[in-house]
């Protein structure tokens, strides 16, 4: 059996693993997506990640090959669900725009995200809701010291 800390990593990924699988789920009657579409569209619908929305944010905050995103983000574009615009202030930025055509799925992903917490949350109460946003708080900003470097393990 895992430890705590073995315990909780696991659990993030099975949690990564049933939300990826579910909003798969929710889309498949859309288009042919890949896996790897749908990551990429989940992550430009997410209002929770604007401003982020260059194929090295998908890259870097989802731990993916800049190639699969690249690969993705060229068959969306050729079909529609997104737009690509260079950033004014520095050329070599591509911004990624969802499309119209990308509007239902990320309303649909909107549905399962929200159905998906209620789900997590349930059985906590509004003290265990509390103690989770600190403790997110604070893996969040221990996480981005130790990204950007300022930090060793």
């Amino acid at each position: 059996m895992f430890g705590f800390r073995e315990s909780l990593l696991a659990n993030f990924a099975k949690m990564d693993k049933v939300y990826r699988r579910c909003c798969f789920d929710a889309v498949r009657d859309l288009d042919e997506f890949t896996q790897n579409e749908i990551l990429v569209l989940m992550f430009l619908t997410n209002p929770d990640n604007v401003p982020m929305d260059t194929a090295t944010d998908i890259s870097v905050l989802r731990s993916v090959s800049k190639g699969m995103v690249a690969r993705s983000v060229e068959s969306l574009s050729r079909r529609g669900y997104l737009r690509q615009r260079r950033d004014e202030r520095d050329r070599r930025v591509v911004h990624l725009i969802p499309t119209e055509q990308c509007e239902e799925a990320g309303r649909r992903f909107a549905e399962v995200r929200g159905a998906f917490t209620r789900r997590m949350e349930q059985g906590l109460s509004t003290d265990d809701r509390r103690v989770m946003e600190r403790v997110s708080r604070l893996f969040e900003e221990n996480l981005a010291q130790l990204m950007e470097g300022k930090e060793e393990i």
